[in-house]
């Protein structure tokens, strides 16, 4: 969800200013009047009205990231898995006990080399 403009937030404290009830503000502007008491309260004290930044914004690339362009530079990378999920309780018919297989439980982990290509090699 984008922020109000700025312009919007002037007409909110110029309305304020002016006399004006919050809920005839939030009525004419079709705001909530929550975020017109926010605004507000953020101008009384500190004086801005701009919307803050949105949390879990893009972040920057680093030096590293901005140099990964060529197509023959490697990235490694490592993910692993769990064969732990196995069912522990079974159906069989009625007065009949269930036997079955159930595999070693244990992690497994992967490690690859990537390109920009796809990937080169994986090692389990």
């Amino acid at each position: 969800m984008k922020a109000f403009s700025n312009d919007l937030r002037v007409r909110v404290i110029r309305a304020k200013s002016a006399g004006h009830s919050v809920k005839d503000i939030a009525s004419h502007l079709q705001v909530s009047q929550r975020w017109i008491y926010t605004i507000l309260k953020r101008y009384r004290e500190t004086g801005k009205y701009e919307a803050l930044p949105i949390p879990g914004a893009k972040r920057k690339l680093c030096e590293e990231d901005k140099t990964f362009k060529s197509s023959e530079q490697n990235r490694e990378d490592e993910s692993g898995f769990s064969t732990s999920m196995t069912r522990r309780y079974g159906r069989s018919l009625l007065g009949q006990r269930l036997y079955d297989y159930v595999p070693d439980t244990r992690v497994i982990s992967m490690i690859s080399a990537l390109r920009i290509s796809g990937p080169v090699s994986s090692l389990m």
